[in-house]
């Protein structure tokens, strides 16, 4: 008789148990895949966030990529008044949309850069300007030796405007690495002070390695 009943309680318990081990295994997996579900809202939250801020950095950096480009051209003459009033509308449009996603330190970091780039392209329009102006006497010289006479004007004035320009680079690349160092920081990409300063310096090497050898061959022109 004990064991019929044995037989009875086993046969009752056994769904009990198999259900509450199937409840348990998808209490567990109900909870790993909330978890799951979390880390990776968290994750593409991130992702999102960091894709955000990055399109609103990008047009900053490129047109501190085109004012030092612009501001190359003033040597001889290529800016045109249009393009002088685009790259500084478009710089301050740039600066003023990362103050949507910058800390205040950033911002004002960034503004400062930006304002020291937008004088040096003001203070490079009246050198770029005469340079236009020889630039045309050479072309309407009535003869050789005329033309050869402008030509030597024009190369004294390239040659003062590089000694001008060669000191611009230095002060502008000392005063865009906390920029970049701190625009970087905002994305979360970590990056040495110290490391980036010495890329910015052999950068200003090579740039001023390029003026040099311009003004000699200038300087090798105006003497002939």
């Amino acid at each position: 008789m004990n064991g019929d009943w044995l037989e009875v309680v086993k046969w009752l318990t056994t769904p009990i148990v198999t259900l509450l081990g199937i409840w348990l295994t998808n209490k567990y997996n109900l909870k790993n895949l909330a978890a799951q579900h979390d880390r990776l809202l968290t994750k593409d939250a991130q992702q999102r966030q960091y894709e955000f801020r990055k399109e609103i950095y990008r047009p900053i950096a490129a047109e501190f990529v085109k004012m030092n480009q612009t501001l190359a051209a003033t040597l001889t003459g290529e800016v045109t008044q249009d393009e002088f009033n685009e790259r500084i509308t478009e710089c301050s449009g740039a600066v003023a949309a990362i103050q949507l996603v910058a800390s205040p330190q950033t911002v004002l970091l960034v503004q400062k850069f930006a304002l020291s780039c937008s004088r040096a392209l003001v203070d490079g329009m009246p050198a770029n300007n005469e340079s236009a102006r020889l630039k045309q006497l050479v072309a309407a010289a009535a003869n050789a030796d005329e033309r050869l006479q402008n030509e030597k004007i024009l190369y004294s004035h390239v040659l003062s405007c590089i000694d001008r320009l060669t000191l611009t680079i230095d002060q502008l690349h000392e005063q865009s690495v906390p920029v970049i160092v701190a625009t970087r920081l905002e994305l979360g990409l970590h990056t040495s002070f110290e490391e980036y300063s010495a890329i910015s310096q052999e950068v200003a090497k090579v740039s001023k390695k390029m003026l040099h050898d311009m003004a000699d061959r200038l300087r090798q022109s105006v003497v002939l």
